[in-house]
């Protein structure tokens, strides 16, 4: 084999390996690449569940105190309803014994003329 055709398969060699070796380093790169990537999306991932968990308490939470307010409601709304019927009451026998003593004042005019 000629010296011009074996320097000529050489270089052919080389580059060809110097392709394959680029290649390789552009596999590696890009598998570094999708490992920081997975890495990253396995990090939002756990922040997400993070926040999800920290929503649920918070909503659990948020549900008790708005059981506990909707219970004091009751009980204001119930006390209130009481005190209003006592009210009344009071008021109607305010109002009976107002037309009692004029029915009396009534009567003692009547028994006058």
């Amino acid at each position: 084999m000629p010296q011009e055709q074996y320097d000529a398969l050489k270089a052919r060699f080389i580059e060809n390996e110097t392709a394959t070796q680029r290649r390789l380093e552009s596999i590696t790169d890009l598998e570094a690449t999708i490992k920081r990537r997975e890495q990253q999306i396995a990090d939002m991932e756990k922040m997400f569940l993070g926040k999800l968990e920290t929503s649920k308490t918070e909503l659990e939470e948020f549900k008790v105190s708005a059981r506990e307010n909707e219970k004091q409601i009751q009980m204001e709304v119930k006390t209130a309803n009481h005190e209003k019927a006592e009210l009344i009451n009071t008021h109607e026998e305010q109002i009976n014994k107002a037309n009692e003593e004029l029915n009396e004042v009534r009567e003692a005019r009547d028994s006058l003329m």
